[in-house]
């Protein structure tokens, strides 16, 4: 009889791991089960932006070709709902999971490459994504990595909205919430790519509130009197004391480059326009003016290896690199711009 006793509770035993194992699998393939639904539910919320890639708005403006994250990257924001259209700047870094976002007043004045003095809703208006794209990157100098169209009533750029946007689970996560996947296929444009917007999607996922910021270009304006009329006009320096202070690029403040930038072109204020690129970015510009000569191209004399900076300059100056590593000069980097940049911004 112990015997038996000692085989049925090594039976009992047996069998309570079996039923045990099974639980566990069971609660495995139910988590498992879970977090596959979660992610379909999430991608169709983004098969519109998906399906749509060839009925994207075609633009003649020069965004980055290739999103690298190790940089400080910048997206044109434009809202269009009720025909009342809104702009803003979208600027994310990857390392702190930073997200900085500007207010575009349509109203503010400031003298473009090429457009001469007028305001982000003119360009807008007259020419389109081109112009105000190009309006955006030359008044505030800094690169635009893309840009995100959306024309949908529930979906605005106030400071409360995309607070919750972010509260809900990043800026484009709170903006799946509120267009469903139909909606968005017909009433989102975009220059990105499906990879890059499920890439993003997944990056601003992570963003809280404590790492967003909220501000409005029209914080860094002053009133301009022109032929008698009162502009409220762009003050680029305290816009660029800002930029400097917030939304420089942590890699290319590290790397610390200096740069010497010479105007070889008949276009005036082309050094000055550079050299605002290069510290918004997080370079240093420690001298500018005109060269000797007139040169055709762009050239960058590089001094020493430090590559990052004029990597992220490659899309606003297109440049040949000449490598005098190891020469001796009084920066890293001796820019000579050959070609009027400006207008292809």
């Amino acid at each position: 009889m112990p015997a038996q006793r000692q085989k049925l509770k090594s039976l009992k035993y047996a069998s309570s791991k079996i039923h045990l194992r099974r639980g566990v699998k069971f609660i495995v393939f139910l988590l498992v089960l879970t977090a596959g639904i979660n992610f379909a539910i999430r991608f169709s919320q983004f098969r519109g932006f998906f399906q749509k890639t060839s009925d994207f708005k075609q633009t003649n403006f020069s965004f980055s070709k290739e999103i690298d994250y190790s940089y400080r990257v910048n997206f044109l924001i434009l809202s269009d709902r009720d025909q009342r259209q809104e702009f803003g700047l979208l600027s994310y870094q990857e390392k702190e999971k930073d997200l900085d976002f500007f207010y575009i007043n349509k109203k503010i004045y400031y003298n473009l490459p090429r457009v001469g003095w007028s305001n982000f809703g003119n360009l807008y208006e007259k020419e389109g994504l081109d112009g105000l794209a190009q309006g955006v990157e030359g008044s505030l100098a800094l690169p635009l990595d893309g840009y995100l169209e959306v024309s949908e009533e529930n979906f605005d750029l106030s400071e409360s909205s995309l607070s919750k946007y972010v509260a809900q689970g990043g800026f484009i996560g709170g903006l799946s919430k509120i267009v469903d996947a139909k909606g968005i296929a017909d009433h989102a444009n975009s220059s990105l790519s499906w990879k890059e917007l499920l890439s993003i999607y997944f990056k601003l996922a992570k963003v809280n509130n404590d790492n967003f910021s909220y501000n409005k270009l029209s914080d860094f304006t002053m009133d301009e009197i022109r032929d008698g009329t009162k502009y409220l006009s762009l003050d680029t320096k305290r816009l660029d004391n800002f930029i400097v202070e917030n939304l420089s690029d942590p890699a290319l403040t590290e790397e610390g480059a200096s740069v010497e930038v010479q105007n070889g072109t008949n276009a005036s204020g082309l050094a000055t326009l550079a050299s605002r690129f290069i510290t918004n970015l997080g370079g240093r510009v420690v001298l500018a003016g005109n060269a000797d000569e007139k040169i055709q191209e762009t050239l960058i004399y590089k001094y020493s290896s430090k590559p990052k900076l004029i990597s992220r300059l490659k899309g606003i100056l297109p440049y040949k690199l000449e490598d005098k590593v190891g020469e001796n000069a009084g920066s890293d980097f001796l820019i000579i711009l050959g070609k009027d940049f400006s207008s292809s911004l």
